[in-house]
């Protein structure tokens, strides 16, 4: 005989089954929410959305103080005769910039908002420090003998330093005015590139490396420009070589001093009769097993950003002196149309703006974004 059963068991009975089965569809959809925030936050930090951008700029005897108004009224009254027999550590002796210029130097590193920046033309960590924030950014200048120095700015929260140091080799050949490279290892989404800030030897920026004419930024030395230039190349395959050995993926960025859009470059023999280096950029890239890429080929300066000779034709002018170097595998990591140059200046280039532009640097920022 069946047991009696009651209106109000059976609905108890229901509303357990009721509860039940909302019970697993709940679980179910909150299974399924949690694995789609999971795609999402995957989506998220994928390599599109995780590049970092590496930048490079001259930014032109950035010392580590301003000058004061007084200061700054002094520096503007010498002429280039009076400026040149100054010592070097006089703070009129090279470019006359206050607070304000350094606050304008500073918007401009915003606007750029690099996860490394390389400098070159700076003094010291504490000269970044005026331009860029300490509690963002690390600061890494190694000791050279000249105050034209070449450094690193690394954003904390998104690149690990391994280690920086100065890269002597790269200068030894300048005699008192040696700027060493800065030799910085760093991990970006996990992965080790090396990278080495340079700024080589100026005033033999088309010339072939056997010009042994002499130029005025040669003081100091017996040995021309072009043939001081061409000695760093032997430094700089070493640096590579040793990066290939170590398996490690490099990038070379700075100021080369060195078109290598134009002759001697591009046409004719890379060596003279007796053996002797022509140009810079096909001695460098020669006889290395992965290749070198150069990231701003085919690229033009921006007009606000061209120093150097007025004088010289305009598509000279044009040309890079500023170059980033990859090797080819993380040339493959660059994101496409990334490399940009950012503009001093939109307006028209008169002879008043070029003056004003000199007092913030003769180069524009340079940078590309890798993955």
């Amino acid at each position: 005989m069946l047991p009696h059963v009651t209106a109000t068991a059976m609905c108890e009975g229901m509303m357990r089954v009721g509860f039940f089965i909302v019970e697993r569809i709940l679980a179910g959809f909150v299974g399924w929410l949690t694995r789609m925030l999971g795609v999402l936050v995957a989506l998220a930090w994928s390599p599109a959305q995780a590049d970092f951008t590496i930048a490079t700029r001259n930014i032109a005897w950035l010392r580590n103080q301003p000058l004061s108004a007084a200061d700054y009224q002094r520096c503007k009254s010498h002429n280039r005769e009076s400026r040149a027999a100054l010592d070097e550590r006089d703070p009129a002796r090279w470019i006359c910039r206050t607070a304000d210029h350094y606050a304008r130097l500073g918007a401009i590193a915003r606007e750029v908002n690099a996860d490394v920046f390389a400098f070159q033309e700076v003094e010291g960590e504490q000269a970044l420090a005026r331009i860029l924030p300490a509690h963002e950014y690390a600061f890494y200048v190694p000791d050279s003998p000249w105050i034209q120095r070449v450094g690193f700015a690394v954003r904390k929260d998104r690149i690990t330093v391994r280690r920086a140091s100065a890269y002597l080799p790269l200068g030894a050949m300048m005699g008192k005015r040696s700027r060493s490279g800065a030799d910085l290892e760093i991990s970006i989404n996990g992965k080790p590139p090396r990278l080495l800030a340079v700024h080589l030897k100026s005033a033999c920026h088309a010339r072939p490396l056997t010009d042994e004419t002499r130029h005025p930024r040669d003081d100091g030395s017996e040995v021309s420009a072009c043939i001081q230039l061409g000695k760093q190349v032997k430094p700089l395959k070493e640096w590579i070589d040793a990066r290939e050995h170590e398996g490690m993926h490099f990038l070379i960025l700075g100021d080369f001093n060195r078109r290598f859009d134009g002759v001697p470059e591009t046409t004719g023999p890379a060596r003279d009769q007796f053996g002797r280096q022509l140009g810079f950029w096909r001695e460098l890239a020669e006889g290395h097993r992965g290749g070198l890429v150069r990231l701003t080929a085919g690229h033009e300066q921006l007009r606000s950003c061209w120093g150097g000779d007025p004088k010289l034709p305009a598509n000279e002018r044009a040309m890079f002196i500023d170059q980033i170097v990859a090797d080819h595998a993380l040339a493959e990591r660059v994101v496409p149309g990334s490399v940009r140059q950012f503009a001093l200046h939109d307006g028209k280039i008169t002879r008043e703006v070029r003056a004003a532009l000199r007092e913030l640097s003769d180069h524009c920022p340079l940078s590309v974004r890798i993955r």
